[in-house]
């Protein structure tokens, strides 16, 4: 028998920002404990006031594609560890994917997950008002990923909500109450916005989280530099079906791609209808 609720916020034992941040969860919000759930699910926790479940696995969380066959949802929240070997504290959200022809880190090849982009870009607007609530905004950036890493087998929309980049900030409370504060404001209060594809820069996207703060545009997938090189008609077809609200257009970083690439978005926009704006 799956575990039935709208949402389901996923936690992995073996993360200790993921367990950090359901700690903050069963702190603030009135719960009852899953009796008997679906193995593999460790234990779980239906907050009823968000129709949400708090499900706990023992694997690594971006090897859980497994998920529909526990969880009846309609839409995931990962709760995660961010790791940089630069270690940039970071709040990030994201969306799950892999451009390449190889299975890495959960990801199965030329793959990408459904997307909700307003509760993506909700979740990121509220991470910015609670840091700064919390003082630590100047010493957090908060920021977009591009499209990386697993799970992408699953049949519902999912957003990685993380906390950068080292175990130090995994398991700081400020930052894992700023992250939990921003989820529930947000499963209360989905903001609407106009969806779009991004294409071009870092794997920290920096100019498409500034166009989300400063505009009413709300990101699915985004393309970086690094993984538009794999990029093809196909790739853009399957991120803008899989983008459960309408794809309004494609925001792309003008220096942030090669021509090749921006020839293809120019060729793929042209013929399907799409306006592009350059950041």
């Amino acid at each position: 028998m799956k575990i039935k609720a709208k949402t389901g916020l996923i936690v992995s034992t073996v993360d200790k920002a993921s367990l950090n941040m359901a700690n903050i969860f069963l702190e603030k919000l009135n719960y009852h404990e899953e009796k008997n759930p679906p193995k593999p699910v460790i234990k779980a926790f239906f907050l009823e006031k968000l129709d949400a479940v708090l499900a706990y696995f023992s694997d690594d969380i971006i090897y859980l594609n497994y998920l529909d066959n526990v969880l009846d949802v309609e839409q995931y929240i990962f709760l995660s560890r961010h790791s940089s070997l630069a270690k940039i504290k970071s709040l990030t959200v994201h969306h799950t994917g892999n451009v390449t022809d190889e299975e890495i880190y959960g990801a199965k090849p030329r793959e990408l997950c459904y997307t909700y982009p307003p509760l993506t870009r909700t979740i990121l607007l509220n991470i910015g008002r609670y840091a700064k609530k919390y003082g630590i905004s100047k010493e957090f950036e908060i920021v977009y990923e591009a499209t990386h890493h697993g799970p992408t087998s699953l049949s519902k929309p999912l957003v990685f909500v993380e906390i950068g980049s080292s175990e130090e900030e995994w398991i700081r409370e400020d930052a894992a109450k700023v992250n939990v504060e921003a989820i529930i404001d947000s499963l209360v209060n989905t903001e609407k916005c106009s969806s779009v594809l991004g294409f071009g820069g870092g794997h920290y996207s920096r100019k498409h989280t500034k166009h989300a703060f400063e505009t009413n545009d709300c990101y699915s997938h985004i393309f970086s530099k690094h993984s538009s090189k794999h990029l093809t008609e196909e790739l853009i077809d399957q991120a803008i079906r899989k983008t459960l609200t309408k794809v309004e257009k494609f925001v792309v970083e003008k220096k942030g791609v090669p021509g090749r690439v921006k020839n293809l978005i120019s060729n793929y926009a042209e013929k399907h209808g799409y306006t592009i704006e350059y950041v």
